[in-house]
């Protein structure tokens, strides 16, 4: 395991991100509905961008609020699935996790507008 992590540490360190995609990922656009209450709006991953990543509750558009979903987004590099989801009326917190630091420190700097928290940092 110390292995992969060292590979792509490197690769992060050299800026040879090539599989890092500058749009929303395009099943996230298609199938999102499926874990964001309300879907996206047109159906086209479209997002309220006025809304907050720590809203309390979220409007259907029927007038009935409910309980808004946390997602887990594993190895998230500084994808921006993770800013895509955080505007999103529907998400009250996004939980992003990786093993590079750059990674997180670079979507931090490209993010400034959004609420971060780093829970842990493990040295492995």
């Amino acid at each position: 395991p110390g292995d992969n992590l060292s590979l792509w540490s490197e690769k992060w360190e050299a800026d040879q991100t090539g599989w890092h995609e500058r749009d929303i990922n395009h099943i996230l656009k298609k199938h999102g509905g499926l874990i964001v209450p309300g879907g996206f709006a047109g159906g086209n991953g479209d997002t309220d961008t006025g809304s907050t990543c720590m809203a309390d509750t979220a409007d259907r558009g029927d007038g009935k609020d409910m309980a808004p979903v946390h997602v887990f987004v594993p190895l998230c590099g500084k994808t921006v699935d993770m800013v895509h989801l955080a505007h999103h009326a529907g998400v009250s917190w996004v939980y992003g996790v990786d093993g590079i630091s750059k990674a997180v420190e670079e979507f931090a700097e490209e993010n400034p507008s959004l609420v971060l928290k780093q829970v842990a940092k493990a040295k492995i």
